[in-house]
């Protein structure tokens, strides 16, 4: 009887032998747009976040054959990523999972600075690397049985860096040993505190993703040249992974179900509102009662919540969540991302500024938040809200299970194509509309580059 193979040989077989082939359209629709989400992302963060210019200062001082998206400098493969890492969750905008994971906001600019080094990666290479980096990111978030918050992690960035080394460890073309050693590299060298979620002044929620997206490729690129330093068994060990970070709350089962059958990137959802996707369906809920009642902010008294106990991270500790002193704390304000809807009826890019963080008008609304947790709702409830609106016209209730842009409510074609144009015109470097246009059909069809340096070439 031969000897039943570990998870994390499981994993690395699945990132080693997995091909192009194997995807249905559908897979490589979904990765093909998730490249579109995060390049729009990312270039509408170049002018948005203030944190970026310092990062792309920073990342300048190397030279290389890679391009910093901020100012179009040329630097190494890990000052890349870092740069570019920055910028992909910068804005909070963003692909999301409902396993509470960002799944290619580290293997995108990881894989991208990867694939500038290298010089000949095709579009079927780099969607590969895409696909096995985000299912991976998406399966290690659903294997928790716990939030990690409890333990002082902030998870998001942990998973989806974990995928990200297995999915770049594919393009760089390591070997089985390689990418077991780039595996241990990155644990070793990557985390991120929970700390982040409640310091109200802290930008590391906006950078997070830069760090990890820079280990990264370091831990592959050190692999490339022969580092031993592989564990046995890193996700499921004595000491491993989820014995690090979860104190063993895991169903592991979740890694391998269906494992190269089918691709969480089917599950992925994009977001059509910049903020944390824990805030969305009480934006939805908000936005249809004040839009079908035909209420003013002045109509309002109490908006009451009810939610899963996940949506602590928006609303935990109130006060701080009242008065965020950092454009990143605000998206992940509920009573900061309902003020605004109270006050100028939406919640789009320009909702984040300094000057609407200082508005008086919209901490007064966000004081009308009230909420309360119901301990339970499963994780499949993560998203629900129970709302009801306390008005002088009286009250009204909505409950919502998605959001527009969540499981089974997609955007619609026109409503991608519009997020893609309204993010990418705050691109520092603004071209063309002509431009713009080549820009969005080369990344919404990434597989068919015979190069995947012509998306660069772009820009």
């Amino acid at each position: 009887m031969s000897e039943e193979r570990s998870i994390s040989q499981q994993v690395v077989d699945y990132a080693l032998g997995v091909k192009f082939s194997d995807f249905p359209a559908s897979t490589v629709e979904k990765q093909s747009h998730s490249v579109n989400d995060l390049l729009a992302c990312m270039l509408a963060a170049t002018s948005l976040d203030d944190t970026a210019a310092k990062v792309a200062e920073y990342a300048s001082r190397e030279t290389g054959p890679c391009t910093i998206l901020y100012n179009g400098a040329k630097t190494s493969p890990e000052m890349a990523a870092l740069a570019n890492g920055v910028l992909s969750h910068a804005i909070d905008f963003d692909d999301s999972h409902d396993a509470i994971v960002h799944p290619n906001g580290i293997i995108f600019p990881a894989a991208l600075a990867i694939a500038q080094y290298l010089g000949d990666v095709t579009g079927e290479e780099f969607i590969t690397a895409m696909v096995i980096g985000s299912d991976l990111s998406c399966r290690f978030a659903m294997a928790l049985t716990c939030d990690l918050q409890q333990f002082g992690w902030n998870s998001p960035s942990l998973v989806a860096g974990l995928g990200a080394v297995y999915g770049a460890a594919r393009l760089m073309r390591l070997d089985e040993g390689q990418m077991k050693d780039a595996v241990a590299m990155f644990m070793t060298q990557f985390t991120c505190s929970g700390e982040s979620m409640s310091s109200k002044g802290s930008v590391i929620r906006t950078m997070r993703d830069g760090f990890a997206a820079q280990a990264v490729v370091q831990s592959v690129m050190m692999a490339k040249i022969g580092m031993h330093t592989r564990f046995d068994t890193p996700i499921e060990g004595k000491m491993g992974f989820y014995t690090m970070y979860a104190h063993g709350n895991c169903d592991l089962s979740r890694i391998t179900n269906r494992l190269g059958e089918f691709f969480e990137i089917e599950n992925i959802t994009y977001k059509p509102w910049p903020s944390c996707k824990t805030t969305h369906t009480p934006i939805q809920a908000l936005t249809d009662i004040i839009r079908s009642e035909k209420l003013t902010a002045d109509d309002i008294k109490e908006v009451h919540l009810k939610m899963h106990t996940a949506a602590a991270m928006a609303l935990d500790p109130f006060e701080a969540k009242l008065a965020p002193q950092s454009v990143a704390m605000a998206k992940v304000s509920m009573p900061f991302v309902l003020g605004t809807i109270m006050k100028y009826g939406n919640v789009n890019l320009e909702s984040f500024t300094d000057e609407r963080l200082a508005d008086p008008a919209i901490k007064e609304q966000g004081k009308k938040i009230t909420y309360e947790y119901d301990p339970t709702w499963q994780k499949d409830k993560m998203h629900h809200v129970d709302m009801t609106v306390k008005t002088t016209k009286g009250d009204f209730f909505r409950h919502l299970e998605t959001s527009m842009g969540g499981t089974g409510y997609p955007l619609t074609a026109e409503q991608v194509k519009d997020k893609f144009f309204s993010c990418v015109k705050f691109y520092r470097m603004l071209k063309d509309d002509a431009q713009i246009e080549k820009l969005y059909e080369a990344s919404m069809n990434t597989a068919s580059l015979k190069n995947v340096g012509e998306l660069i070439g772009l820009l």
